[in-house]
């Protein structure tokens, strides 16, 4: 699963399909509204799918083929990027609030056995370790691993750290 991880592109920065958009309608020479016109789609839609806050749906991808001829399967595919950029950059901001999480298992051990990736940031970190359990969310690994009751022998020591335990 690492390995797959290593092969896939994830660019730092995406740019929103209506970029694309702009720069196509530059190049034809027509306006918003006349594209507006020419795909019976609202001139309001097609503002702001261009600013980057309405998505380019499958029926507005087909008209945008026929009038500026751009393959649709071009603008879903800049468009999934896009929104697939915008969730993980949520994701991570999310992640970064949650530092307190990853600090009760034992990253370096983990790292030096191969069972995670060796990553520079506290969010790759996380993610990895979230790869790891096969868990969405650290909220997810709560419910799994401390709000059920699990069946392991352990050791009575008082301070055993489910973290430690769990990896």
């Amino acid at each position: 699963m690492i390995e797959q991880a290593k092969l896939l592109y994830r660019p730092d920065k995406v740019s929103a399909p209506g970029t694309t958009l702009l720069d196509l309608l530059e190049e034809h020479g027509m306006s918003q509204a006349e594209l507006a016109k020419r795909t019976g789609r609202p001139l309001k839609t097609i503002n702001e799918i261009i600013k980057g806050k309405t998505s380019i749906t499958s029926e507005t991808a087909i008209q945008l083929e026929r009038v500026l001829g751009t393959p649709a399967e071009c603008w879903n595919q800049r468009e999934a990027n896009y929104r697939a950029y915008l969730a993980r950059q949520k994701e991570q901001e999310k992640l970064s609030t949650q530092e307190k999480w990853l600090k009760q298992f034992p990253i370096k051990e983990m790292t030096k056995r191969n069972w995670l990736p060796a990553v520079d940031s506290i969010t790759d970190q996380m993610i990895s370790l979230l790869n790891f359990f096969g868990v969405a969310t650290p909220e997810q690994w709560e419910l799994g691993w401390t709000k059920k009751q699990l069946a392991f022998r352990k050791a009575a020591n008082p301070k055993s750290d489910i973290g430690v335990i769990s990896a």
